[in-house]
């Protein structure tokens, strides 16, 4: 599989990884770990225009709370140890979204 990326001479449009906010075993030897290492072997990266985002799924419950402040202070907290961690991974800087996956909607 490996040669036949390694064979084209132009990258996927975008990489999209998607990981749950809320899951704390991504760092070391984890699934996204290995999942992040295996993108970078199969040369699925663009050297000049990285082409990779991470989406972490069920931002609301990033260290729960009510008051917004803090909220933005632990998402932010969570997202540089995302950007260091995938940095020493893959070399680039990864953009980095978060998204909320259980807002139900109010009644009108």
């Amino acid at each position: 599989m490996k040669d036949y990326f390694i064979s084209l001479e132009h990258f996927l449009s975008v990489t999209i990884i998607v990981q749950n906010a809320s899951d704390n075993r991504w760092k070391e030897n984890s699934e996204f770990t290995k999942c992040v290492r295996l993108i970078k072997w199969l040369n699925l990266i663009s050297p000049t225009k990285p082409n990779v985002i991470l989406v972490l799924t069920h931002a609301t419950n990033i260290r729960p709370t009510k008051i917004p402040a803090e909220w933005h202070r632990n998402a932010n907290m969570l997202k540089g140890e995302y950007e260091r961690e995938l940095h020493h991974l893959l070399g680039i800087i990864v953009p980095i979204c978060f998204i909320e996956n259980n807002i139900k909607a109010k009644a009108s």
